[in-house]
């Protein structure tokens, strides 16, 4: 089954979907949207149990200064599942999937892909410069124009777009925009 005709996890089942809004983290679970912290004990608990789990974050969060408790909890969920897509981020069977999103700060945060996900497909972690070039693929862009704002080689660009193929394990551009899209890499609105 497609997962283009789903919607957010929480709206209408019970799986969870964190997002973020501004400096706010919430999340649907259950028909209703929630501030983090007021989630059911259960819920936290599920986020707790993964970061107990996780030495890296745990030490990254406290070396960026989160000493509290339910901050730390709070921003390890931003930062790990923060992204809206069409994956619950808690499934039903209570089962976490973390996503990777568009953070503003990935660029220059001294913990990424410590606390949140860096992006991967079936075959792979996906480059920063692979994620540049998948981006203006989904948004309809020939190569020639991706090397010229890029400012790479069409070469370049041709192996890039080879190397997203395989480590995405799709075979065209709409297979690479589909991933991108369920994967919160694009917005819909800006796909082809």
């Amino acid at each position: 089954m497609s997962n283009t005709n789903q919607i957010q996890a929480g709206v209408a089942d019970r799986g969870l979907e964190i997002f973020n809004q501004g400096d706010r983290t919430l999340a649907t679970y259950a028909g209703h949207t929630y501030k983090f912290k007021d989630l059911p004990n259960h819920i936290l608990n599920l986020i707790r149990m993964d970061l107990a789990l996780n030495e890296r974050a745990q030490k990254a969060l406290i070396q960026w200064g989160y000493s509290d408790e339910s901050e730390r909890l709070e921003k390890y969920a931003s930062c790990r599942f923060g992204g809206i897509d069409l994956f619950p981020d808690v499934n039903t069977c209570g089962e976490l999937t973390p996503d990777h999103h568009d953070c503003p700060s990935r660029s220059s945060c001294p913990f990424n892909g410590v606390i949140c996900v860096k992006p991967a497909g079936v075959n792979g972690e996906i480059s920063p410069r692979e994620m540049e070039v998948l981006k203006l693929i989904a948004m309809d862009y020939m190569e020639k124009e991706i090397a010229e704002k890029l400012e790479i080689t069409q070469t370049g660009v041709a192996k890039h777009r080879k190397a997203l193929f395989n480590k995405i394990g799709v075979q065209s551009s709409i297979g690479l925009t589909h991933w991108a899209i369920t994967h919160n890499i694009i917005q819909p609105s800006y796909a082809i």
